[in-house]
């Protein structure tokens, strides 16, 4: 199924969406791109991958980066879902949640630093949602207590630096596990490997321009299933 989305204002890379951010006097941007891997094409999925092409996700119009990278960590952790490597999935959540965490602590200082310009309902409404904000006023006729009131918000906006800290302490401890596994850098030739071995297992040749991402894991998930099916009985020999 291909995606029709609309973007207003600006945002920075992250791995998940964030409700009610300050808007900018922007136009509305429209475009179509992939938006899964029920819908990706096999092929255009090996270039992002290999190539780091997020270019190949687009369909029409002109998509924000952060749109695209945003979509591309969707669309992969759906890949190693259906490949079964929970390991890499989990690490992919972890970075989604960080860069998340991240991008909602520089709007805050973003918000804070328009707020003392000037009084701002949407950047209140924002910081609001993702910190807590009891006891606040931000009542402009005491300047003084308003004044005293942004500063409480940088200082409970520091609590999302040590969650950040904590998952990327979590990301690292992953990564190095990783390291002393089997990590690989993946290219087209790895993917063609699978491809002429999968089209073995089928019975047919698996066309990457005709496949989808999808498919191709039903098919790896299938094959590795058979597999191991074939390996069982011939241990109880």
């Amino acid at each position: 199924m291909k995606q029709r989305s609309r973007y207003f204002g600006k945002r920075a890379n992250t791995g998940s969406s964030v409700s009610n951010p300050p808007q900018n006097a922007e136009y509305p941007i429209s475009y179509e791109l992939y938006n899964s891997t029920s819908d990706l094409p096999l092929y255009k999925f090996i270039k992002c991958i290999c190539n780091n092409d997020l270019s190949q996700l687009v369909i029409s119009g002109k998509v924000p980066d952060h749109v695209l990278s945003e979509t591309w960590v969707k669309i992969y952790g759906e890949y190693l879902e259906g490949m079964k490597d929970k390991m890499g999935a989990h690490k992919l959540r972890l970075v989604s949640h960080i860069n998340d965490l991240q991008f909602t602590y520089d709007m805050i200082q973003l918000c804070v630093k328009r707020m003392k310009i000037a009084p701002s309902q949407p950047a209140i409404d924002f910081i609001s949602t993702h910190i807590m904000v009891f006891g606040l006023k931000f009542n402009t006729e005491d300047m003084q207590g308003y004044m005293n009131d942004l500063k409480v918000v940088e200082g409970r906006s520091q609590t999302l630096l040590l969650h950040i800290a904590e998952k990327k302490q979590e990301y690292e401890l992953l990564e190095g596990k990783s390291v002393d596994g089997d990590n690989v850098q993946i290219t087209e030739k790895h993917f063609d490997s699978m491809i002429a071995q999968l089209s073995i297992y089928a019975k047919f040749h698996v066309d990457k321009r005709q496949f989808t991402v999808n498919e191709f894991c039903e098919l790896y998930k299938s094959a590795t299933e058979h597999a191991e099916a074939i390996e069982k009985i011939n241990s109880k020999r």
